[in-house]
């Protein structure tokens, strides 16, 4: 038999179950469930605490379009709760993306959609968006297209 149970503000829940061994699962959005198995409930109850891992970063998939000839606008769309990104730029291609090309940070709150608008530099350049989670690690980057950016002022 399956019994659910949500908590409230502080994680804590109560339930009135009969005395036996019982299997738990904690589970929250953004963070992966953990699984006690053999909990004995005896008459007075027990207590149980779990230590939820945030879920493992996703790459954003990124949508690139050419504003004008010297401007791009990076498009994703934001799914965890907990995640972060940076936006990196550089003129070569399969870069790592450091603090060093890094352009933008970009923190909460998200809209549903991001938008990063990049209206400088000439030239090729490669972009990467990274996205973090709430322990900080990072998916791989979401890389971009090529785009040759040629100035031509009062045009």
């Amino acid at each position: 038999m399956t019994y659910a149970a949500g908590t409230d503000g502080s994680g804590r829940y109560d339930r009135i179950l009969p005395t036996a061994r019982y299997t738990v699962t904690a589970s929250a959005y953004g963070y992966l469930p953990a699984t006690v198995t053999g909990i004995r409930l005896a008459t007075g109850g027990a207590t149980q605490d779990f230590v939820l891992q945030a879920a493992p970063p996703v790459a954003p998939q990124v949508t690139v379009s050419v504003l004008e000839a010297d401007a791009i606008r990076l498009t994703w769309t934001h799914a965890p709760p907990d995640m972060t990104y940076t936006v990196h730029r550089a003129s070569e291609p399969h870069f790592a993306p450091m603090l060093d090309n890094q352009q933008q940070s970009l923190d909460r709150p998200f809209p549903g959609q991001i938008v990063y608008d990049d209206l400088t530099g000439s030239g090729n350049r490669f972009y990467a968006v990274v996205g973090r989670n709430g322990a900080g690690a990072g998916a791989p980057a979401g890389r971009v297209g090529l785009f040759n950016f040629d100035l031509r002022p009062g045009e």
